[in-house]
């Protein structure tokens, strides 16, 4: 009797000791590698072997403990052919039963691993890659030139250099006092100033949009010194740099053409050009009809009233 008990605790005792080797119960109730948002389909992979490899463990010990119970019958009734014949069902039905769990186990897993491909072989374990974080939104570039606040009933001015002089009259400049605000006797009379160098410039550059077929009436700068608005960029209140637009050109221009040879004309004579435009859209419609090297010298600025641009001048005081 005590070999027969010590049979049954040995069989009994197989299937625990596996349920309880190192890793096994982790493994089981191990949470998944991600949380909210950041799952995705690698993941509900993952929580299917995860279930399925607990479901295998616990089947594991069932069958163990049904062998366990017809090995113990065989024993207990070793006289009885009824309860012998029952407990030999029991068994072979617990290993075909076994045997078709692990096959289901071994077809899932292979198929798991082709759909994921994670690679071939049985009782690997899925990892989930983190996908990478989405960009950030496009913000538009903000532009130096400008504040958005209105500019207020008093400019205070500052202080152009000596050698500021009333602009050529060669150049188109929109009328005192809307291309400059008033000054006490200006050197001019109504006639805005700029600094000598940046107008000697100026001049250069009607001679060479001239030769690109946009005459010196069909430009003009808008914006000179004394300044109308509060600018953020100092050159204007220094004299240095001023904005112009086109006027008079047929209906349909400027065109992107137009905008690349006041750019070229503009570098050619020392200037930095800057085309300003009120949005993205209007930049991107610009742009894409443009090289790639004259990007650069587009910005959209959503608080200017039209577009325009913005000359400078580096070598100007």
């Amino acid at each position: 009797m005590l070999r027969y008990i010590a049979i049954f605790a040995f069989l009994f005792a197989l299937p625990l000791a596996a349920f309880a080797q190192p890793g096994i119960t982790s493994s089981i109730v191990s949470n998944l590698s991600c949380s909210g948002v950041d799952c995705q389909l690698c993941h509900l992979m993952e929580l299917v072997q995860i279930t399925m490899t607990f479901m295998v463990y616990l089947g594991t010990l069932f069958a163990g403990l049904v062998f366990a119970y017809a090995g113990f019958m065989l024993v207990l009734y070793k006289g009885g052919i009824a309860q012998r014949t029952q407990a030999k069902q029991i068994a072979w039905k617990v290993l075909w039963g076994f045997l078709i769990m692990l096959a289901a186990w071994l077809i899932v897993d292979t198929i798991m691993k082709t759909v994921l491909n994670a690679g071939f072989g049985p009782w690997n374990e899925i990892t989930c890659v983190a996908q990478p974080a989405p960009l950030p939104a496009y913000v538009p570039p903000t532009s130096p030139l400008y504040t958005p606040a209105p500019p207020p009933a008093s400019v205070p001015e500052g202080n152009c250099p000596t050698n500021c002089v009333p602009i050529s009259a060669s150049v188109q400049v929109k009328a005192y006092p809307q291309g400059c605000s008033a000054i006490p006797n200006p050197p001019g009379g109504t006639r805005c100033l700029i600094d000598s160098d940046f107008d000697a410039k100026l001049v250069a550059m009607v001679g060479s949009l001239a030769g690109k077929g946009i005459p010196a009436g069909n430009w003009r700068v808008t914006e000179a010194w004394p300044p109308t608005y509060r600018h953020a960029n100092p050159c204007h209140n220094r004299g240095s740099c001023v904005d112009a637009n086109f006027i008079g050109l047929p209906p349909g221009r400027p065109t992107a053409a137009d905008i690349k040879d006041f750019i070229d004309s503009a570098l050619s004579v020392g200037f930095k050009p800057v085309y300003e435009v009120k949005t993205m859209t209007q930049r991107l419609n610009i742009q894409k009809d443009l090289p790639p090297a004259y990007h650069q010298y587009l910005d959209d600025v959503q608080w200017i009233t039209a577009p325009h641009f913005s000359l400078y001048c580096s070598s100007c005081l």
